[in-house]
């Protein structure tokens, strides 16, 4: 199959990622022996974490006080580790109702952080729904109270938080609840319900120069889609698999990018099967030459993306306006 032909099964999976739906796994493109091997069970060799921003119409932000030995008395973003039997959306929803005695919505994957296997932390932006806001009077092993807390306090550290990192998370949070209109479904982002047995990254790996816009997608073991590849437990980060998959794939070294996730599939509740999909938007740029990178085989071609709405859909995502930041 040649370079740059038409693709219609690879555009209908990247359609189906921008509307937030199920993109069934064909193959692993690319995989290690450890990461054949590794079998994700929640809570025991993965530790999946959930947080979420909520402000309310006074533009505050909802914190909670720890009651855990260590950090007792300090505050921070409502959140926890997923339990088993659980989506991200149920874990995400318990740990509000949990430490701060509301019930809430959420809105979107504002952030994902990745730091191995055995610790991806998915924050949200939420809304709150009901409930009572906890009080000292009600602590428990969750926590001591909730409160909300103007923006203000933290430029001048009001609060005494557990860790500072969440500032951070509050200010990109804001940010985007202030710059997103409801109507645009594509800014919003939700986990999908699907269940898988393994770790895997699929890559929407993006070569874009000039009036060219193409994706690398994979033609062995069946239909041209979209790259998967799986995660290894040893996985420092996500650039590792998106750097062996450019060694299959092309003959020489490009500089990639991740600009952020565009899609998660999860469902902690089928027994089993404890793993996720995590898909990620990467741009290849090279400052040797122009032209698309050579690819190395067979096995992959380049597809054209000539549909507007996915083309607007990955140009904006590689200027950082509409995927979730990824660390």
């Amino acid at each position: 199959m040649s370079e740059g032909s038409v693709n219609n099964p690879v555009s209908e999976e990247l359609a189906s990622l921008i509307a937030g739906l199920a993109v069934p796994v064909h193959t692993i493109d690319f995989q290690r022996k450890d990461a054949m091997i590794f079998k994700p069970k929640t809570m025991c060799n993965v530790g999946y974490v959930v947080m979420v921003v909520i402000f309310n119409e006074h533009n505050q932000v909802l914190l909670i006080q720890e009651s855990k030995p260590g950090s007792k008395g300090t505050w921070y973003l409502p959140g926890g580790l997923l339990c088993t039997k659980e989506t991200l959306e149920e874990g995400a929803k318990r740990e509000v109702l949990q430490g701060a005695g509301l019930n809430c919505d959420l809105t979107t994957l504002l952030s994902f952080h990745y730091h191995s296997p055995r610790w991806m932390r998915f924050t949200f932006l939420g809304t709150a729904t009901g409930g009572k806001l906890k009080t000292l009077d009600e602590q428990d092993e969750y926590s001591m109270q909730a409160k909300f807390f103007d923006l203000t306090a933290f430029a001048v550290k009001e609060v005494n938080l557990r860790n500072e990192d969440i500032v951070s998370e509050i200010s990109k949070a804001k940010a985007y609840a202030d710059s997103v209109e409801s109507t645009d479904m594509t800014l919003f982002l939700k986990p999908v319900t699907v269940p898988h047995s393994a770790l895997l990254h699929r890559v929407v790996l993006v070569f874009n120069q000039e009036s060219e816009l193409m994706i690398l997608a994979a033609c062995a073991g069946g239909p041209p889609h979209i790259v998967t590849c799986n995660i290894s437990p040893k996985d420092p980060t996500l650039l590792v698999t998106v750097n062996g998959l450019m060694r299959l794939a092309f003959t020489e070294m490009f500089c990639p990018r991740i600009h952020g996730v565009v899609g998660v599939e999860h469902d902690g509740r089928v027994e089993g099967r404890d793993g996720m999909c995590l898909t990620t938007l990467v741009s290849v740029s090279s400052d040797k030459h122009k032209g698309l990178p050579v690819l190395r085989n067979e096995h992959f071609m380049w597809a054209p993306v000539t549909d507007q709405a996915s083309r607007s859909f990955l140009q904006r995502g590689m200027q950082g306006h509409l995927c979730r930041f990824i660390a």
